[in-house]
């Protein structure tokens, strides 16, 4: 009864050491946090940003020079948006 325990808390552990390494693989430390720029699933969509969001410095919703990252093909589906390339 014991073994069977201690073998489900390991195996629980295993799985939240993944889940939580997958989760933290797209953050670089060597630029503070940043999200790697390698990963691709997140895009600049401007023209959305509601205010007092984003960075903080929008006054009104949707200004066109204002942008927030978003889902990579979600910014073609909003009305008003359109994404930002680098």
């Amino acid at each position: 009864m014991l073994r069977k325990i201690i073998i489900k808390k390991s195996i629980t552990f295993l799985i939240l050491t993944t889940m939580m390494g997958i989760a933290f693989a797209n953050h670089s430390p060597e630029t503070g946090g940043e999200k790697n720029p390698a990963y691709i699933a997140d895009e600049k969509c401007a023209g959305v940003v509601m205010r007092g969001k984003g960075d903080g410095k929008a006054t009104v919703d949707g200004i066109e020079l204002e942008w927030i990252y978003v889902p990579a093909g979600s910014c073609a589906k909003i009305s008003g948006s359109k994404i930002i390339y680098e």
